[in-house]
């Protein structure tokens, strides 16, 4: 299947709009089929995941009417965004969301606040990706991270490394990985060692404000402009299963 990225919380409201107008439920009803729409947008938008929950306030009739939503909660589990990328979790909330029906357009948005986490694993497919160390594996620590893998010392000499650093981020949303120590067979080698993932190549909208690690995961923390969504490329894959609503 193939997921397109409309503009999120503009066409929640739109078709809200058109639900109240053509089907005359009234909450909950209406709420059921809001929560069902912003599980498939999503999809559209963040790439397709084991599963997603959503969650809306329960405006009024007449503030769902005017396009208008107090708060809008959606969580992903194991989100594919890209070949090769697994996010093992990320939330949106979104609140005090204005839209203009007759425009089609967000008049306005307070906050939009994106929570995210990256497992191991995943953490090592990532590394893998750029090709720098070859069959990484990674701890994470609650100080940092370690990465054990294959370098090729000066191109062409094979070696098992450890390389044990931090995590910092640059902006907009890029995450840099700094060795701070590097051996080799227990010895400390001068091999530079860095590498940047730029969130942004996955997410044109995101903004990070954050990192940190705790025992066995990464957290991201950011913020993401909802006017904007709509500028990632295509993804296909699986739909993503409904959950229970919340």
């Amino acid at each position: 299947m193939t997921h397109r990225s409309p503009l999120f919380l503009a066409l929640i409201a739109l078709s809200l709009a058109s639900l109240l107008a053509t089907s005359g439920c009234a909450p909950p009803g209406v709420h059921r089929k809001v929560r069902g729409m912003v599980r498939e947008l999503a999809a559209a938008e963040l790439g397709p995941a084991d599963k997603y929950e959503a969650y809306t306030s329960r405006d009024s009739l007449s503030s769902l009417k005017a396009g208008r939503l107090s708060y809008v909660r959606v969580r992903g589990v194991n989100v594919r965004p890209k070949p090769g990328y697994v996010l093992d979790e990320i939330v949106l909330e979104g609140r005090d969301v204005r839209v203009d029906r007759k425009a089609k357009t967000i008049k306005s948005a307070g906050s939009a606040v994106v929570t995210g986490w990256i497992g191991e694993a995943n953490m090592a497919t990532m590394l893998a990706d750029t090709g720098i160390v070859k069959n990484p594996t990674v701890r994470i620590l609650a100080e940092g991270v370690e990465v054990r893998g294959r370098y090729e010392l000066a191109g062409t000499l094979p070696v098992e490394v450890m390389a044990r650093g931090r995590l910092t981020v640059s902006e907009p949303a890029a995450v840099t990985f700094t060795a701070d120590r590097v051996t080799a067979g227990g010895i400390p080698m001068p091999i530079p060692f860095a590498h940047t993932i730029d969130f942004r190549t996955i997410y044109e909208p995101l903004i990070l404000s954050g990192v940190a690690t705790e025992p066995g995961k990464v957290i991201l923390t950011g913020t993401i402009d909802w006017t904007k969504f709509g500028q990632r490329a295509t993804v296909t894959g699986p739909e993503a299963p409904a959950a229970p609503d919340g």
